[in-house]
């Protein structure tokens, strides 16, 4: 009995292999005709031979499991290659969440590979031999406008690992042709080195890490990011009384939309210097080249930069507050 290697695909119904010698333990070919050693030995597969079912079977659930193992290390931060995902109209930030919907057959197979083993998932969609198999990550990077209107730019040199939360399939008349992924960003990244681009970007990366900090600096980023917590909330109930102003709301829905806009320092205390950076850029700034520099930057900088441009910000709303408030009292006294 001669075994036929794993390697061998069979697209056919039949296929005829010329094997030098044995090789892997699988599935076993029966009625092998004699030949000499010179020619090799000339094994018929069928596949629709249940052994030969139940081999592909087999290597498909032990490449699920070793992709599963992979899988397991993504808190390791071992990940240095990635497909990456690109977005022109929003940067993503770690712990951010987001919707992706896939309708592109390209990126169909590619995100059927990246969950295999997972529910609903078609084992013929999925590249059992790409270094995704089953892993459940990928990178989102944000493309930078081109230099005309409209137009792609290059990709950003950073960017955020991605883990896969859930997925679902959708489509018209039960299709099932577009795939619904549910994703949450866990590690920023530095884009080294672009080594594809179609039909998907996939590019050498290193994970960035983040530097701890000794005692004194804990401190002084503590009571920087108590400050940022004031500002934010200042900037937010200004900015909503400036909106409302010109929209004529009554003072009690003035009071009202403000009070919800209240932010509980004690709440927001609790989390780390670097989740709160990311809070306030996710939520307090909406240009994309601002929030791409805030993501390269490291945690430090990132909350300096976020209390100096933030302060500047309050203090213009407080001044235009002051003047409409003068104007209003003169124009009563007249």
């Amino acid at each position: 009995k001669t075994a036929i290697p794993d390697v061998f695909r069979f697209p056919s119904s039949c296929q005829k292999l010329g094997l030098r010698r044995a090789v892997a333990p699988g599935l076993l070919a029966r009625n092998i005709p004699k030949t000499s050693s010179r020619q090799g030995t000339r094994v018929y597969v069928s596949a629709e031979d249940p052994m030969y079912r139940n081999m592909t079977e087999n290597i498909y659930r032990q490449r699920v499991a070793a992709a599963q193992q992979q899988k397991r290390e993504v808190d390791k931060e071992t990940f240095r290659l990635l497909p990456l995902f690109p977005l022109h109209d929003e940067v993503v930030f770690p712990d951010g969440r987001i919707s992706l919907r896939l309708f592109e057959e390209r990126y169909i197979k590619l995100f059927s590979t990246i969950l295999a083993g997972e529910e609903e998932i078609d084992p013929q969609k999925t590249d059992e031999y790409s270094p995704y198999f089953g892993s459940g990550r990928f990178g989102i990077v944000w493309r930078t406008p081109g230099p005309l209107p409209g137009t792609p730019g290059a990709l950003a040199r950073t960017g955020v690992a991605m883990r896969v939360v859930s997925h679902e399939w959708m489509g018209m008349n039960g299709a099932r042709d577009q795939l619904i992924v549910n994703c949450q960003a866990y590690k920023r990244f530095k884009v080294d080195d672009i080594i594809r681009s179609e039909p998907v970007v996939e590019a050498l990366v290193t994970p960035i890490k983040e530097k701890i900090l000794p005692p004194d600096r804990v401190k002084a980023e503590i009571e920087i990011c108590r400050k940022l917590i004031q500002v934010c909330d200042t900037v937010r109930k200004l900015s909503a009384e400036k909106a409302m102003r010109r929209a004529y709301f009554s003072m009690e829905e003035r009071m009202r939309v403000l009070s919800k806009l209240t932010i509980n320092e004690q709440v927001m205390m609790q989390l780390t210097g670097e989740q709160l950076s990311y809070w306030v850029a996710t939520h307090m700034y909406e240009d994309l080249v601002d929030q791409q520099e805030m993501l390269q930057l490291p945690t430090p900088r990132r909350l300096r930069y976020q209390l100096q441009t933030l302060s500047a910000t309050r203090d213009s709303l407080l001044e235009e507050a002051k003047a409409l408030l003068n104007n209003s009292t003169g124009a009563e006294e007249e």
